[in-house]
């Protein structure tokens, strides 16, 4: 997820990745040498983060990286932060507050903390989405990011597809 937003890019320096996870996102992000945000509501997902140093390599150690324990839409909506990227890295959409993070508003709250020619990008897991409904968060996607392109991997099997959008072709 980090990887495609950040190459197309091509020399970001501040990022931010929602959804903290394992912290691999957020570890792929640094590898590009940005300087990242790992915006995270639920601390017990750092916590457990801490389980997986094997895939993020010490994130929360780096000094590179700066975790924000807050709902992100709040924190998107409420700082004067911008960012070169931002990338949505939520994993299930079957939980309520995720689906959250699939609105126009939040695509829209994303856009306004985008630098000039600033990238989004949403990881949209398919497991259990109707087509109706990918039509639809790809249709909330694109009212904030009009020029969206979507990004899947047919090499492999996979369960999700990439979302990015800028604010021009």
């Amino acid at each position: 997820l980090a990887h495609v937003p950040l190459l197309l890019h091509g020399s970001p320096r501040r990022v931010a990745t929602v959804g903290f996870g394992t912290g691999g996102t957020s570890r792929s992000m640094l590898a590009h040498g940005a300087e990242t945000w790992g915006i995270e509501i639920e601390p017990e997902v750092v916590a457990a983060s801490r389980l997986f140093k094997d895939l993020n390599r010490g994130t929360l150690e780096d000094p590179r990286f700066h975790l924000v324990l807050d709902d992100a839409r709040s924190y998107l909506q409420g700082t004067s932060q911008t960012f070169d990227v931002i990338v949505t890295d939520v994993t299930n959409l079957k939980y309520r507050s995720n689906a959250s993070l699939y609105t126009t508003d939040y695509f829209r709250a994303m856009a306004n903390r985008l630098t000039p020619g600033g990238i989004s990008a949403a990881w949209v897991p398919l497991g259990g989405l109707s087509f109706e409904d990918l039509r639809t968060l790809t249709a909330s996607f694109r009212a904030a990011r009009p020029h969206t392109t979507v990004w899947f991997f047919s090499e492999t099997m996979t369960h999700f597809l990439i979302l990015v959008g800028t604010d021009g072709p």
